[in-house]
């Protein structure tokens, strides 16, 4: 019978020993030595994670000791196909600076993060570390960017998101929305209700937009089955800003200008424009929004047979209202 010793790993700093192995046989004594090398080892801030579905984990990385030689830190996932990891990274020798690595949902499932240092003639040479990675199960949207126009100008100031689970429930969530600018787009309704035994159903939120800008919707679910603690970010909602018209002058053909006409005698937020035969006119378009950038607005002519428009108006960033 033999007893054999193996080679271990150990977080102590490397050292070098002679272990011993013995094994008897018909009585003879017999001694054989083996040299074991003990390891460094990685810190790691965390060895089990989840990851939201559209989201991103951050883990700690460094060495405990400063490595004497140039380091290189590479990550791998698998299987392939449940998340995606940071690019590789260096350790300048003599320094031991924490990193943080990305790790990024791409499918439901479950993985292992790798990461691997290499470090020729070091102690951190061969040194691997193991994350354990859960990708959670999410929702869905039929959209992931709304975009929204001014009320009442636009019919498309109101739309609407189908919204529901990516697997069947195990157990009723409550899901909450909430949008990171409220003061652009309004939620109907913000509390939802989806129900175990209905499985994958999908319910409908509406969005009206209020301002200009730009606003993210989020939820969070909470469940006594595997949608417990679900959240993430789901939809950009983008509003556009709108235009003020005024100031509209008809110039009749050898007779007086009749105008301007004032905001009393037109609506200011649905604006008619009158032309008359053998004449024409002229209004002011001006934007609710100081433009960010060189900005050109096209004019469209529903009826090219009965007038002439002028094909677009244009703003410089450095324009004031």
């Amino acid at each position: 019978m033999c007893a054999l010793a193996g080679d271990y790993r150990v977080s102590s700093p490397p050292i070098s020993l002679t272990a011993y192995v013995f094994a008897v046989s018909r009585s003879l004594l017999l001694a054989h030595s083996r040299q074991v090398t003990t390891f460094r080892r990685l810190a790691v801030s965390e060895t089990n994670v989840l990851v939201q579905r559209g989201g991103q984990a951050f883990v700690a990385v460094s060495t405990p000791t400063k490595p004497a030689s140039l380091t290189t830190i590479t990550l791998s996932s698998f299987p392939a196909g449940v998340v995606s990891v940071s690019a590789p990274y260096k350790i300048l020798p003599g320094t031991n600076d924490t990193q943080i690595i990305t790790i990024t949902h791409i499918a439901r499932g479950s993985a292992t993060v790798r990461i691997s240092a290499s470090a020729p003639g070091d102690a951190y040479e061969g040194v691997e570390s193991d994350v354990q990675v859960t990708a959670m199960a999410g929702f869905v949207f039929s959209h992931s960017l709304v975009q929204l126009y001014s009320c009442p100008r636009s019919t498309r100031c109101v739309e609407t998101l189908e919204f529901g689970p990516e697997v069947s429930p195990t157990a009723d969530i409550h899901v909450t929305l909430t949008s990171s600018g409220m003061n652009v787009v309004s939620i109907h309704p913000t509390i939802l209700t989806f129900l175990a035994s209905e499985g994958l159903k999908n319910q409908t939120i509406t969005l009206t937009m209020k301002d200009p800008g730009t606003s993210c919707l989020s939820f969070a679910a909470t469940s006594r089955g595997n949608y417990d603690m679900v959240s993430s970010g789901g939809v950009t909602v983008v509003g556009y800003p709108d235009f003020h018209v005024s100031n509209h002058i008809i110039h009749p053909l050898n007779a007086p200008v009749w105008g301007p006409h004032g905001l009393s005698e037109f609506d200011s937020e649905n604006p008619v424009i009158y032309v008359q035969n053998a004449s024409y006119s002229t209004f002011t378009i001006t934007p609710k929004v100081l433009p960010t950038e060189d900005t050109v607005v096209l004019i469209e002519n529903a009826r090219p047979d009965l007038i002439n428009v002028s094909s677009n108006v244009s703003w410089l960033k450095v324009c004031q209202l």
